[in-house]
């Protein structure tokens, strides 16, 4: 591979895995881009992490040579034991990951009776913080810039406040929040559901990494018609440096 269009080709020959660095790599928001052998780097501009798709252990001390490399995504769970010794005080977190590729369901109009649709503003900003659970991602900053740049599509009862849903940074979908006294009624579902209507009508790629413990998240995904993919993907948090030596040990020993 030696251009940005044969790397796409080869990424997307497995979509549903290399769907967020498809996604970076397509809206063009991306730079210290780097190929080693049929493995690929990128760093998200907006989200400031790298993202990674190996194709060998033996790329991986290549690819990981970078003096920013702090928060960074794998999207391919295999690699994790090489990546362990490579950075042995990291923090590893791994999650599904799944994929909305199938428009069939988008169609459907599944709000009750009494909600709507609207796009939420700032004013949706205060309803977000106090019910969004997630100490890196839970702060007003980021939060307004998500409501100001969008996509997103919240629901609303009489003027009241339900449920939105809003895009992340890199382009993964989120976060979901429903007010727990409207839970259990599928509008999760519907939210997701217009939210995804919205992302195919711009040709934006739907996905999502979910805690493999969130079985309520899990569910919801799947009735929302995403599609899991067959790896687990990686977040790895490190402020220590690459040991390449030890990452070449760990591929020439197999």
């Amino acid at each position: 591979m030696n251009n940005l269009q044969d790397v796409l080709l080869f990424l997307k020959e497995d979509y549903t895995k290399n769907i967020a660095l498809i996604n970076i790599l397509e809206r063009g928001d991306y730079d210290r881009f780097k190929i080693a052998g049929q493995s690929v780097r990128v760093r998200d501009k907006k989200s400031g992490s790298y993202f990674f798709s190996f194709n060998s252990p033996a790329n991986i001390s290549d690819l990981l040579n970078t003096d920013d490399l702090n928060v960074f995504f794998v999207n391919d769970i295999d690699y994790m034991t090489d990546l362990q010794k490579c950075l042995p005080e990291a923090t590893f977190s791994v999650y599904h990951a799944f994929v909305m590729q199938n428009a069939a369901n988008l169609n459907e109009n599944l709000l009750p009776d009494g909600f709507k649709f609207v796009t939420p503003d700032m004013s949706w900003l205060d309803f977000i913080l106090k019910r969004y659970r997630n100490e890196e991602f839970c702060q007003k900053e980021y939060i307004a810039d998500l409501l100001t740049n969008g996509p997103a599509v919240a629901i609303e009862s009489s003027g009241q406040k339900i449920a939105v849903v809003l895009m992340h940074k890199d382009g993964e979908t989120g976060p979901i929040i429903v007010d727990k006294a409207f839970r259990r009624r599928r509008l999760g579902r519907a939210l997701l559901i217009a939210f995804n209507r919205i992302l195919f009508e711009k040709r934006i790629p739907s996905f999502t990494f979910v805690e493999r413990s969130n079985i309520a998240s899990i569910s919801l995904m799947l009735s929302a018609g995403y599609k899991k993919s067959e790896k687990d993907i990686i977040w790895i948090s490190s402020e220590c440096p690459v040991r390449p030596l030890v990452c070449n040990k760990s591929y020439l020993e197999g």
